[in-house]
């Protein structure tokens, strides 16, 4: 898949998908895509698509816990859910292209299973 700096490029990287892209996207330049565009020199090594979501979805993002009205990380949230403070998340209803649908609860099946 060919992208400039959208996001599917991302869930193409989760798919398993080979990825091109054309500007400084937040997962060029690590080993996982072929970049043709200018992109930071700021990366020295490559790292998996694992290490990826483990940077992207984990350890930089804080969310919102609105329990505690607070910020919170991904492992507070899933706490939440475990404990039963929090509700499951409802899956999307809309399905926005094929596989959407089973992606959106695979992520989930992620931390919720």
């Amino acid at each position: 898949m060919h992208t400039i700096t959208s996001l599917t490029g991302f869930e193409a990287l989760l798919r398993g998908r080979d990825v091109t892209t054309y500007g400084a996207t937040f997962y060029a330049v690590w080993g996982l895509t072929t970049d043709l565009g200018k992109t930071p020199a700021r990366r020295q090594r490559p790292i998996t698509v694992e290490e990826l979501v483990q940077r992207t979805l984990i350890n930089y993002p804080r969310y919102w816990d609105p329990l505690t009205k607070s910020i919170t990380t991904v492992e507070g949230i899933l706490h939440g859910f475990e404990t039963g403070g929090l509700p499951h998340p409802v899956l999307p209803v809309t399905v926005h292209g094929a596989g959407h649908f089973r992606f959106c609860r695979s992520i989930l099946a992620l931390g919720l299973s």
